[in-house]
């Protein structure tokens, strides 16, 4: 197992991005504190350390997303950016973003509805063929999280014309 990470004390929003292969949604981000976990291969995280030296607040790890090695309550945002495509167990993934965010913390997630297009899968390297909008709320729901938007919210023009489920849900707030 990775080591846990204990994130700098925390003066602004934390914002955590699960990145699958080598596109980085990070320049928008660089006035809060980001970390970006990439399952991809070392050289692509050399890269963008290099293109995106000049944001400090940035930080980029290699880490598995079923394994997050950050301490529980680290994140006020987490964005899953198609990173459910290339997992066997998107459940685990869930309940780690889940343990990972903060009380009020929120997780977006944009992913692939369940398809039959196997062989369009494959080209894009996909270990799954998507998820049905049902059994993500079920996640979410399973993990604790309080779902505000999960639904399909648009389809390709051309084909396999797939479809992508857009996803918010938020780590309630603790009472007490």
């Amino acid at each position: 197992p990775l080591p846990q990470v204990t994130l700098p004390e925390r003066r602004q929003s934390r914002f955590g991005q699960m990145i699958s292969h080598h596109r980085f949604l990070t320049r928008p981000l660089a006035l809060c504190a980001v970390s970006c976990v990439s399952i991809s291969v070392k050289k692509i995280l050399v890269a963008a350390r290099r293109r995106l030296k000049r944001h400090s607040k940035l930080q980029l790890c290699r880490a598995d997303m079923h394994a997050l090695p950050f301490i529980s309550g680290s994140f006020d945002q987490i964005f899953l950016m198609h990173a459910l495509s290339y997992t066997n167990d998107p459940e685990t993934v869930i309940n780690q973003c889940a343990r990972t965010l903060r009380p009020g913390g929120t997780l977006i997630v944009a992913t692939l509805n369940a398809h039959q297009h196997s062989v369009a899968m494959a080209a894009y390297d996909h270990v799954n063929r998507g998820i049905h909008v049902s059994v993500l709320r079920g996640m979410f729901k399973r993990n604790g999280l309080t779902i505000g938007q999960c639904r399909v919210t648009s389809r390709e023009q051309s084909p396999p014309y797939f479809e992508v489920i857009t996803a918010i849900a938020k780590q309630p707030v603790s009472v007490g």
